[in-house]
């Protein structure tokens, strides 16, 4: 959205550009109509007939013969679980952990959120007078939205390291090394040097948080 934001929000309006935006959904309402569903539910839900029909039709997209031999089971009448039992005891520890993994990184993520804007119209580094920036509704401009885009970019490169590197390492090690990275990057924002290294460190917490986020789930 930094992107398009960035090409179109200052020429357009921004009552245009949400239409625009909002486009997308559309494209993805059609393709939900077209996907079939998980072949995984319709095991699990009893549903023997269209969980054969989709893998059918799943080989085929890939170009491959799916084999007559091949018989599907169903469990429809196996215990597939509730929310519930996340609080129980079996279960109680993981789930604490991983909330307390995983809330951090939403606080950090929605707060650069509020963050960013504010941080790339005012200039608030490395401001001479060092005084704190009015918290006023302003226009970015493109130079802010470029950096916006910029910053925001790292998501993406975030999710493909995320990929690569929970593959070859596993989860436990990333986590905590992402997790130290995580903290030095926020700390670097408060250092406030000058404002080129504080939208490195924006990007590289956003990367950090994300990727964390990506290798947790």
């Amino acid at each position: 959205m930094a992107f398009t934001a960035w090409l179109c929000l200052n020429a357009v309006g921004w009552r245009l550009f949400l239409v625009i935006v909002a486009i997308p959904v559309l494209v993805t309402l059609v393709l939900v109509i077209l996907i079939p569903e998980s072949p995984r539910y319709l095991v699990v839900s009893g549903q023997k007939d269209k969980a054969t029909e989709t893998m059918k039709t799943l080989f085929r997209w890939n170009g491959k013969e799916f084999p007559d031999n091949t018989t599907i089971k169903t469990y429809q009448n196996v215990e597939r679980g509730k929310i519930g039992d996340l609080t129980k005891p079996k279960y109680l520890k993981d789930t604490v952990l991983i909330s307390l993994m995983y809330v951090p990184n939403i606080v950090i993520i929605f707060g650069l959120i509020i963050f960013l804007p504010l941080a790339l119209s005012s200039g608030f580094c490395g401001v001479a007078d060092k005084k704190p920036p009015a918290h006023d509704c302003k226009t970015l401009d493109q130079v802010n939205l470029r950096d916006l885009t910029i910053i925001t970019s790292s998501a993406i490169v975030a999710v493909v390291v995320s990929v690569a590197v929970a593959k070859k390492l596993g989860r436990n090690c990333p986590l905590k090394v992402f997790g130290v990275c995580i903290f030095l990057s926020t700390l670097s924002l408060y250092i406030c040097i000058n404002l080129t290294l504080t939208k490195l460190a924006l990007f590289l917490t956003k990367f950090f948080v994300h990727t964390s986020n990506s290798v947790l789930w």
